[in-house]
């Protein structure tokens, strides 16, 4: 065998295609940074954002799909919303996270949003998951607005997490807004902090989305259902729930006997239930020890939150016992994903 015989040929590797690159990641970044550029100020650091990840894009540093946000924080004047829903947002294929922080939207920019969102479909190659994080909080939504959700949801398949806090939804917002999420399977987080719901809309909270959504993580803070809407949230827990987290802090609970009773009921029996956030409600000290003692005898529940003002022996005992099982519950997540 001769020496030429002997030497193997080496082949130049075969050039390795991204899937930024396979998915033509920079065309679509481009087109948006394009149309968004000119549409307002608000949209000038999602616009920003969009630049940076372009650039990432070209230098080889982003290799998959865009991660951007669509993050807007104050007012979006409707001209402004319907041009980049209709227009810049539209074609684009890769949008996972809706974010409009304080943009003062009312009413009528939530129905161009509901509209926008319930008619975007990406391919599935270039986005699996769809829309997943929609954050509306402060953007002035009442019962018409929450009529627009309602009918979004109803029929969403991807949205997982929705936060509504500082919107004046009041009860007939929450009314529109269950009807549409009694039907929906895949939101698993709602946060309605401060939106002006008493303990009527807390008894739709409770028969519609306590009862039978997938909702485990659900948030009332500073809404003044009182003690009549914490009994009516406890004992839908009590009957059928997949809720794990309750925040019912700063809701006007007092501590009265059917809701303490209500509520215990549901620390003790609720099979999913692990935590219960009472902070800033001042209860009587009756209602804290029985609150310390469903915590002791519950199988399942790991946090209990109280007020500092609770009694301090019981206090103590609350936060000893939660942070104790807190603990566990994390060393037994780190076991399992080893």
């Amino acid at each position: 065998m001769t020496a030429k015989q002997s030497k193997k040929e080496t082949k130049p590797a075969a050039p390795v295609i991204t899937v930024a690159q396979e998915l033509h990641v920079d065309t679509d970044l481009r087109r948006l940074h394009e149309a968004c550029g000119s549409i307002g100020e608000a949209l000038a650091p999602f616009s920003k954002r969009l630049k940076a990840e372009l650039t990432r894009v070209k230098d080889g540093e982003q290799t998959g799909v865009p991660q951007v946000p669509l993050f807007v924080h104050g007012k979006v004047s409707l001209g402004d919303l319907k041009v980049l829903c209709t227009v810049a947002l539209r074609p684009y294929p890769f949008l996972r996270v809706v974010q409009f922080h304080h943009a003062a939207l009312g009413d009528d920019g939530i129905l161009i949003l509901s509209e926008f969102l319930s008619q975007y479909c990406p391919l599935p190659d270039r986005n699996p998951s769809g829309i997943q994080l929609l954050e509306l909080p402060g953007c002035a939504i009442g019962s018409r607005g929450c009529r627009y959700l309602g009918g979004y949801l109803r029929s969403n398949a991807t949205v997982t997490r929705l936060v509504l806090d500082f919107n004046p939804l009041g009860d007939a917002g929450v009314q529109e807004l269950c009807i549409g999420l009694q039907w929906n399977s895949t939101l698993t987080s709602l946060s309605l902090q401060y939106c002006g719901i008493s303990s009527v809309g807390a008894g739709d909270i409770a028969s519609r989305i306590v009862k039978e959504s997938n909702v485990l993580v659900l948030s009332l803070r500073g809404n003044a259902i009182g003690d009549k809407g914490v009994e009516e949230v406890a004992k839908a827990i009590c009957v059928s729930s997949k809720l794990e987290d309750i925040d019912l802090a700063d809701t006007a609970f007092t501590g009265e006997a059917n809701a303490v009773l209500a509520l215990c009921e549901a620390i003790e029996c609720g099979a999913a239930l692990r935590v219960v956030d009472v902070d800033m409600c001042t209860v009587t000290p009756g209602a804290s020890e029985c609150l310390l003692k469903s915590l002791q005898a519950s199988k399942h529940a790991t946090t209990l939150r109280v007020s500092e003002r609770t009694d301090p022996a019981v206090y103590k005992q609350i936060v000893g016992i939660s942070a104790t099982r807190s603990h566990a519950g994390k060393k037994k997540k780190a076991k399992k994903k080893m």
